[in-house]
Parts: C-alpha cells; structure tokens; sequence
C-alpha cells in the first residue's frame, strides 16, 4: 500500500470512526431519545467545555512554547465576538425564516468542522514522524471524539434537524479531518505555524456555545432534582474527556 494512502487511511479513520459510532444514538427508541436528550444536552456542556480548556487551549500553548503565546487572548476574545455575531445571525435568519434550524445546530456543525480539520494535522504531522506513531494519535482523537460527537447529536437533534439530517450533517463536519490531512500532506510547514490559533479558535466556539447558547436551554428546567442531574451530566462529560486526554498522552 502506498505510504501516502496508509497516512489518509489514518486520517479518515480518526475522523469518521468517532461519529459513526456516537451515531448509534439515533437508532435507539423514540420514547428513550427524548428522555435522555435534556440529559445528553447538559453532557454536551461539559464535554464542549472540557474539550476547549483540557486539551485544545493546553495543546495551543505547547505548540506555542511561549512564541506568541500573548495572542492567544486576543485570538479567543475575537474569537468569541465571531461567534455572537454568527448567532445573530442564525437568530435573524431564523426570525425572517420560521422552519430555520436553533442557531447551535450550525454553530455546533462549524466549531466541529474546525476541530476535526485541526486533527487531521495532527495525525498526519505524528505519521510523518512514524507510522505506528500516526496509527496511535488516530486511535487516541476516536477515543476523545466519541463523547464528543455524542455530544454534538445531542444538540442537533435539540436544535431541530431529523435524525438522518443530524447523522448526515455530522458525519459530513467530522470529514472535514480529510481536507486537514491532505493539506498537512502537501503544506505542513505553514499549516503547523497556524494550527495553534485554529485550536484557539475551535476551543472559543466550543466555549461560546456551551455558555451563551446550551446553558440557557438547561436553566428553562427549574426542578431541583432536573437541575441535580444536569449538574452530574455537566461533571460527567468534562471528566470523560479530561481523563481520555490524560490517558492518552
């Protein structure tokens, strides 16, 4: 097999394996998906969360070495500015257009687009550095993208799209690792010098729509046993993804 086959082959392992299996969510009884949405909804908070400050903010800085570190604020504060001008303008289109989807299904499409490109880079810059080294790193992003994109069909299928819509519309944001690779492939030089502000970037939108767009959806529910569970689904979310991470590097 061609050595440039093998390191795409990696790459769209860990890009699709990750969304194809979170995606056995959809096929479970209707009665089950709507109770355990609110709950997987609160999940996607911490997982969203847990993915921007444990491992896309602390990869950016290593990346960084202290170079250029100080624009990491700036890249996230405008960063987050993107993102409520983006809402703004989901909410304005969804005003105009009544059947338009809640704007965290598109931002949620967008921040996971960006994350999955930034991991393409990431295999392909281990598999330049040794095969089975690449064949690891993809492993270690299905291992983490599994909540994650559990996560992501959660607020998919929250933010109105049918469930062959939420598996389309993810499984096609998750192909974006492809486009990431080929390009590490042909460009890696200059693409290494940018990913950390990508991260940065992805790490604001994940942050945004946590904060500013879920938490508002889980504080509609004002039962303190409702509120308990959020709470526990939130811990529980961030933790699975801090102890992937930890596990895996």
């Amino acid at each position: 097999m061609p050595e440039t086959l093998q390191a795409m082959l990696f790459v769209a392992l860990a890009g699709l394996s990750g969304s194809l299996l979170a995606s056995l969510f959809l096929i479970l009884p209707l009665r089950f998906r709507s109770r355990a949405l609110p709950i997987l909804l609160a999940f996607a908070v911490g997982a969203l969360l847990g993915a921007a400050w444990f491992e896309l903010i602390p990869h950016a800085l290593n990346e960084l070495d202290g170079r250029g570190s100080e624009t990491v604020g700036k890249v996230f504060f405008l960063s987050l500015l993107l993102a409520f001008l983006l809402e703004k303008f989901l909410r304005w289109r969804q005003a105009r257009q009544p059947r338009a989807h809640k704007p965290a299904g598109p931002m949620i499409l967008l921040s996971d687009a960006l994350h999955k490109f930034v991991d393409g880079v990431v295999v392909i810059a281990a598999w330049l550095t040794d095969p089975w080294l690449g064949l690891v790193t993809a492993l270690a992003v299905i291992a983490h993208e599994v909540p994650h994109e559990l996560g992501n069909i959660a607020v998919l299928l929250d933010s109105g799209y049918r469930r062959l819509q939420a598996f389309l519309l993810n499984l096609l944001a998750s192909a974006a690792i492809i486009p990431g690779g080929l390009l590490a492939l042909w460009w890696l030089g200059p693409l290494s010098a940018a990913r950390p502000f990508v991260l940065v970037l992805a790490a604001a939108l994940f942050c945004y729509i946590a904060l500013a767009v879920l938490v508002p959806e889980l504080h509609r529910e004002t039962r303190f046993r409702a509120g308990l569970t959020q709470i526990m689904a939130i811990l529980a979310g961030s933790a699975i993804i801090f102890l992937v991470h930890h596990l895996v590097h």
